[in-house]
């Protein structure tokens, strides 16, 4: 098992975000979580990727209890986090990006751009992204700055990313391009973690499923097992008839 999260609780002042959230995450494996607006999706993933402390709980990670107290720490085990929101460095270029913070230097003690730049294409050609290491930022699309995170995850040499509802500004050609990258990934042994809101993207890309409703785990298990009915009725705690019936 790659990751289980054990009961994990946040608050924000008089608000409850996770009251009993868990999850369980094997290398290899796609699992979809799930839950309308609200549910304590993002805020549970936020805790993983070491963006925010839980209240209580646990997050044990390959066996071990670990504290993950910032988004190094997360990365420093192996842990990344591809966001809806651009957190990139806009003004930087693609190679920049993926190595700000760890630049690779020369016998002189300089930043080896030219390094940068010829390991950014590597990894750019071995998973056939649409980039050039040169390219700025801000220029870029929306899929295609998602892809500068994951090219940066697996430079990281990540084991588990989190993808945050990535389709959600992407057209349907980038959108399966998503999902190319998605079973990549995990055909090379990675776990991922994918929130999604969109029931028609599910069959195309997850294993497993884990439905948050008010902070809390409700259902987690095979998605083959478990039918579009079952799975809204999961998220919204009440049978489908129940929601267009009139008072």
């Amino acid at each position: 098992m790659l990751l289980e999260l054990k009961e994990i609780q946040k608050r924000f002042g008089g608000v409850t975000a996770l009251r009993n959230a868990n999850l369980t995450v094997n290398a290899g494996e796609v699992h979809l979580l799930m839950g309308e607006n609200g549910a304590g999706k993002s805020t549970l993933m936020k805790c993983v990727a070491g963006m925010q402390s839980p209240d209580g709980g646990q997050i044990v990670w390959h066996g071990q209890p670990v504290t993950l107290g910032s988004p190094a720490e997360a990365s420093r085990h192996g842990i990344a986090m591809v966001h809806q929101e651009c957190l990139l460095a806009q003004h930087l270029s693609v190679a920049e990006n993926i190595y700000l913070g760890r630049e690779p230097h020369n016998a002189f003690g300089l930043v080896s751009r030219r390094r940068m730049e010829v390991e950014t294409q590597r990894i750019i050609d071995e998973h056939k992204f649409p980039l050039n290491p040169a390219w700025i930022v801000r220029n870029l699309s929306p899929a295609q700055k998602q892809l500068v995170e994951i090219c940066r995850a697996v430079t990281h040499g990540s084991s588990l990313l989190i993808f945050d509802e990535p389709t959600s500004s992407l057209s349907e050609s980038e959108t399966h391009e998503v999902f190319r990258i998605v079973q990549e990934l995990k055909q090379k042994g990675m776990g991922v973690i994918y929130i999604t809101h969109r029931l028609d993207e599910l069959r195309s890309v997850g294993d497993r499923v884990t439905v948050l409703r008010d902070g809390e785990t409700v259902h987690s298990g095979p998605l083959s097992e478990l039918t579009r009915e079952g799975l809204i009725r999961h998220m919204v705690g009440r049978e489908i008839a129940a929601l267009y019936q009139r008072d």
